[in-house]
Parts: C-alpha cells; sequence; structure tokens
C-alpha cells in the first residue's frame, strides 16, 4: 500500500490529538469537547483527502514526464544504433566494391 494513502488518516489523527488538548486545557464539558474533537477531525480529514489527491496528481504527472523522457531517449539510442549499422554498412559495401573491381582488374 502506498504511503501516500495514509495522509488523511494522519492528517485527521493529528488534529483530533491536538483538539483534545485544546479541550483539556480550556477545561471544556465531555459533549463540548466530543463535538470539537469530532468537527475537527472530520473537516481534517476532508483536508487530508484533498492534499492526498493533489500529491497523487503531481506525482503522476511527474511519471508521466519521466517515461516520456525515458521514451525520447529510447527512441534517439534507436536511431543513433541504426545510423551507426547504415553508415557501417555502406563502408563494408565499398570495401566489397572495390575489392571486386581489383579482382576484376587482375583477372
Amino acid at each position: 500500500m502506498k504511503r501516500r494513502n495514509f495522509i488523511p488518516l494522519i492528517v485527521m489523527l493529528m488534529a483530533g490529538f491536538i483538539s483534545s488538548l485544546i479541550s483539556i486545557t480550556k477545561q471544556y464539558n465531555v459533549t463540548r469537547s466530543m463535538i470539537v474533537i469530532f468537527v475537527s477531525m472530520f473537516l481534517f480529514y476532508i483536508i487530508g483527502l484533498v492534499a492526498r489527491g493533489i500529491i497523487n496528481s503531481n506525482v503522476k504527472q511527474m511519471e508521466e514526464r519521466e517515461a516520456e523522457r525515458l521514451r525520447i531517449e529510447e527512441e534517439k539510442r534507436l536511431e543513433e544504433e541504426a545510423m551507426a549499422a547504415l553508415l557501417a554498412e555502406e563502408e563494408n559495401g565499398e570495401e566489397t566494391g572495390t575489392r571486386a573491381a581489383e579482382d576484376m582488374q587482375i583477372v
């Protein structure tokens, strides 16, 4: 499981912890403190979902760009190999042609 999936949970739990500390220091009664903790945890869970969505979107874009860059590099490498093979073939063809001409002159 990707660690990014835990972002909403961590944000929610941190908000719950902080709001419970505030409830204790302000000496809220139990009902008010439970309402404050529940509302803050719910809101921060939603905020965590939005943050996770933004992070996932950015990571996906970065992965797509990296894949595109690798694809372009691979195409360039293949083109260079093809050019090198073509040049080697032409050089071999010229050498064979000159040898055939020399052979014909000898005979």
